[in-house]
Order: structure tokens, then sequence, then C-alpha cells
């Protein structure tokens, strides 16, 4: 029966090709169904997925930034706002003390901004004060590398500086396992560093 499976399926072996669509309407965020189109170009058929949904289930990840209207427009310029249904999973380090209030005002910015929003998965990390790191042992390897961090930022030019409390946040949060190395972002930080050693 046509829906009966919740996701699309394409099977290929040889020449062979075997589709099922999934449900015309997806029901939940795990759902990927729709219609699928058929396309014989030289002997070879590919099969292509149709979005036929009326509502949309979108699950994104984004980072923190420090104003919560600035989270919400990047997310909401990746979606079709009237018919999704939104969980956003948010990502990053931002202070303790200021979590809740941005949390909160990002909150009211998405329901007015979609169909549905069914809220934020929390994955955000403590950033690294110095009482934190005052708190780590000096002798641990955590403890030695977050005071080399911390003295080469304060020795750091202003550009230099911003990578340095990155990675300062970066090595605290890997070593208690609040992210992980697939959430690093760290190209642009690399391109400016190099930059200023050419």
């Amino acid at each position: 029966a046509l829906g009966h499976w919740h996701n699309r399926k394409i099977l290929k072996s040889n020449k062979l090709v075997a589709a099922y669509p999934g449900p015309p309407q997806d029901l939940s965020f795990k759902d990927s169904g729709g219609a699928l189109l058929k396309v014989i170009l030289d002997n070879k058929t590919q099969v292509e997925p149709i979005e036929v949904s009326e509502v949309l289930f979108s699950k994104i990840e984004t980072h923190i930034k420090d104003n919560p209207q600035t989270v919400a427009e990047e997310v909401l310029s990746r979606i079709d706002p009237e018919r999704t249904i939104l969980r956003v999973v948010l990502k990053g380090a931002f202070p303790l003390e200021k979590k809740v209030r941005y949390i909160e005002a990002l909150n009211d910015l998405f329901k007015k901004g979609v169909l549905y929003f069914h809220g934020i998965e929390d994955k955000i990390s403590p950033t690294v004060t110095d009482q934190l790191i005052k708190n780590v042992g000096e002798k641990t390897i955590l403890g030695n590398l977050l005071r080399r961090l911390e003295y080469s930022m304060k020795e750091a030019n202003e550009e230099r500086r911003e990578a340095f409390m990155l990675a300062l946040e970066w090595a605290y949060n890997l070593f208690k396992g609040n992210i992980t190395p697939k959430d690093l972002q760290l190209s642009p930080y690399i391109e400016v560093m190099e930059d200023e050693d050419s």
C-alpha cells in the first residue's frame, strides 16, 4: 500500500531499478516521502524525488550567535516558513547565565515565523571563563593546554584573539565531551591566521 513505509527507497542493481516513493505527505521528522519521477536517458534509468507534501517537517542544526534575531533569520532563510513544522538544534558555546533568556527570545521569534514551531534541542556548551580555567587542575593535559591558549590569546592582536578564544572554548568543550570534532568549524579562522602569516 502506498505510504505504508514512511521513507523513500531507491534500489539499483545493474540495469534494474526498484523505487518506492514513501508517503505523499510526511507525518514526522523521520519521514522522507513524496513522488518519484522516472527518467530514461540513453538506456539509463534515473529516478528523481519530487516534493509533494503540503506540510514540511524540517530539523535544522545551527550554531549560536550573539543575536538571536541573526540565528532566526539564517534558519528561516533555509525553509518555506508558511508550510514548515520546524525543530532547531542549537549548538555552540554560550555563557550559561544568559542561555535561558536567549532561548526564550529565539522561541518567540520562531513561533511567529513558521507554521508550527516544535522547539529547540539545546546542544549548547558553556563558554570558558577564567573561573572554569581555574577549576581545571594545572598539572592536567587540559589545564596545561587551556593556560597556553589563554597566554597566547592575551598576547595576540584583536583578530587573532578571537581565534584563540574560540580555540580555548573548543579545547575545553572537546575534553569535557560537550562537543565532538564534527561540531567544529575551523576554516574561517585558519584562513585569517594564514593570511596574517603570509
